[in-house]
């Protein structure tokens, strides 16, 4: 889908809100995977962000175990583990140019990451795609201590970035390096 503003909606007296969240997939029984989506005024999913294991050969997996197994951001125009259902808070609301602001942000912290080429931790335990969840909130000098769902999200509060380089993203993009919205 394109990153572009409705062709007609309210007055500009009025914008439209465009919403950043975080969702909980579920995995397993008792585990949850949180990702990152951008909904339109309407609460249609224009963009989705997530940290997946991927193989060696670039292909998607439900769970890293092979020490070739890498852990990277996935960006998506469709669905792919967002449900409307999902459990899901809020992190950003905005006019299309702000949430395209932070949008923009986590496209870059996700290069970031990927040229990282990080392990993923077998089966997941260590820093893994809750981890990936964070940094890019983060990235987008949103509030990380916001989550949704109750499952279990192991990784959930690891940054994958070290603060000079999310400070100097926050700078980049026109934050202060400690505003969280």
């Amino acid at each position: 889908m394109p990153d572009t503003p409705p062709a007609h909606g309210p007055s500009d007296a009025h914008p439209a809100l465009f919403r950043i969240v975080r969702s909980q997939f579920p995995f397993g029984a008792f585990f949850g995977h949180d990702l990152i989506a951008l909904l339109d005024p309407a609460n249609r999913l224009l963009r989705e962000a997530d940290g997946l294991a991927t193989s060696r050969s670039g292909r998607i997996k439900p769970i890293g175990y092979l020490p070739s197994d890498r852990l990277k951001v996935h960006e998506f125009d469709r669905a792919a583990l967002y449900r409307p259902n999902q459990p899901r808070v809020t992190l950003f609301e905005g006019t299309h140019a702000e949430a395209m602001q932070r949008w923009a942000a986590l496209r870059e912290a996700g290069r970031m990451l990927n040229a990282l080429d990080l392990p993923y931790p077998f089966l997941g335990l260590g820093p893994n795609s809750n981890s990936v969840a964070c940094t890019l909130t983060a990235a987008m000098a949103l509030d990380d201590r916001l989550h949704c769902g109750r499952r279990h999200a192991p990784g959930r509060g690891t940054l994958l970035l070290q603060p000079a380089q999310l400070a100097d993203l926050h700078q980049r993009h026109g934050w202060p390096s400690s505003k969280a919205v």
